[in-house]
């Protein structure tokens, strides 16, 4: 067997239970043997890139299902949705209204379509660092301040489980007449039991990006796009959904994408709340914490008020109890669930969590630092299209990035490209770094990437 084959058999058999994406949880129960169904676009197996037949009828029950005017079936993840969503609305030297706490797919695609960003930033809970949600009012004002926005792009559910008063916004965004574009990667599963959010799409938003296969029984990769079509050109949306969905879109993951439809039901969202509310009622914590979120299935556990980090959390409950957490910043843990978690999971989630407890000392600390909002120097087009050369970090303080940096998970950018370093966005880099948190956009010599004068 190949190195990596090796490494996942090997994996499999360590017996660490997964909560973590995808959402089908390694399950067999809820998946089938791929090799049988790969084929091509073959004689009676349409083509997703002109759907007419088997194919078009599965956009059409996605639609169905989740009240949307049309969808479309994403090989390429929620990633190629997002990009179909902005381009479709926004081209060169257009602006858009951005949360902050955006995915990097987003801003890749503006530097794609070379689309000018204008920012509007979450609150932040200072205990934990998470981002808190977009209020409709501040969309508002900063709509009232520019009439050149062509949409309106948020993420909700976040990463962390918080989530946006979708239908506030929409109808402030529509006032304006134009589009609320909604990366729901993590949302999938709203809409399906008054447990969980409604759905954005039935909330008022435009275009809704939701992954199934991070909350739902489908292999990774597996996405929808869903729309509605007041606000938007469907022509144009079609266009942009053909330049960036794969020519070989795969059968295996669109054969996992009717696989998860079919899944779908009222009893196995009743399940899933009952064990989700057994996991909590058994879990008392007294130094660790439970963050509250909108979405119940996304567990974080808050290590702000004892002696170890998340880091140091989720390495203690892998190597320890053999769990695997989703992810993990300085102040929390997320451990991911889905409508696949066993109760024998939960069960060795909370026994763990109240043993660690048991053990922890309590100490609060610091309050986080929300770093001063970086000043722009050139714009983002601009910066990734210049001269650049490396620099220490630590030297960066009134240079223009040339670079996103940021921790991954989640993918939120510190600074990005054009933007200025100012003192405090690289004490937050170096808080990062010490922590040993996954940057990208720092080298292993803690070198950043900056614009040169003559860029």
């Amino acid at each position: 067997m190949g190195e990596l084959i090796d490494k996942l058999m090997n994996y499999e058999k360590e017996g660490i239970y997964p909560f973590h994406m995808p959402g089908h949880k390694r399950n067999i129960d809820v998946c089938f043997n791929p090799y049988k169904y790969d084929i091509t676009e073959i004689t009676g197996f349409d083509d997703l890139h002109k759907a007419e037949d088997v194919l078009l009828r599965l956009t059409e029950r996605i639609s169905k299902i989740y009240s949307a005017d049309k969808s479309y079936i994403l090989n390429n993840g929620s990633t190629s949705g997002i990009m179909t969503a902005i381009s479709a609305i926004a081209g060169y030297n257009d602006t858009v209204l951005v949360a902050r706490n955006c995915h990097k797919s987003v801003y890749n695609t503006l530097i794609l379509r070379g689309i000018n960003p204008e920012y509007i930033y979450p609150q932040v809970d200072k205990n934990t660092g998470i981002n808190l949600a977009i209020n409709a009012s501040d969309v508002e004002k900063a709509l009232e301040l520019n009439n050149k926005i062509k949409a309106v792009i948020i993420t909700s559910p976040t990463y962390e489980g918080i989530v946006s008063d979708i239908e506030e916004i929409s109808k402030v965004v529509h006032k304006r007449n134009i589009p609320l574009i909604v990366d729901c990667a993590h949302g999938a599963h709203f809409g399906f039991s008054d447990f969980f959010p409604e759905n954005p799409v039935r909330l008022g938003a435009d275009m809704v990006i939701m992954s199934l296969h991070k909350t739902l029984p489908a292999f990774t990769q597996t996405a929808v796009m869903c729309v509605k079509s007041g606000f938007v050109d469907i022509d144009e949306i079609d266009r942009y959904y053909h330049i960036y969905l794969s020519s070989s879109p795969s059968y295996i993951l669109m054969a996992s994408v009717e696989y998860c439809m079919d899944y779908l039901n009222d009893n196995i969202f009743l399940k899933y709340k009952d064990k989700l509310i057994s996991f909590y009622e058994k879990c008392k914590l007294e130094k660790l914490h439970f963050y509250p979120t909108e979405d119940m299935g996304k567990i974080v556990i808050s290590t702000w008020d004892c002696d170890i980090n998340g880091i140091q959390l989720k390495e203690i409950l892998r190597d320890k109890y053999r769990l695997e957490m989703e992810m993990a910043s300085l102040e929390y843990v997320i451990a991911m669930t889905s409508v696949c978690d066993t109760v024998d999971g939960f069960n060795r989630l909370a026994d763990a969590l109240m043993e660690i407890d048991s053990l922890c000392n309590k100490k609060q600390k610091q309050e986080f630092t929300v770093p001063e909002r970086a000043g722009t120097g050139i714009t983002l087009y601009e910066a990734v299209s210049s001269v650049k050369r490396k620099i220490k970090y630590n030297d960066a303080e009134g240079k223009i990035s040339g670079d996103f940096i940021f921790a991954y998970p989640p993918g939120i950018p510190v600074i990005t490209p054009g933007e200025i370093f100012n003192k405090k966005i690289i004490e937050c880099i170096d808080r990062y770094v010490e922590s040993g948190a996954n940057m990208y956009g720092i080298d292993l010599h803690k070198m950043v990437s900056i614009c040169t004068e003559e860029g």
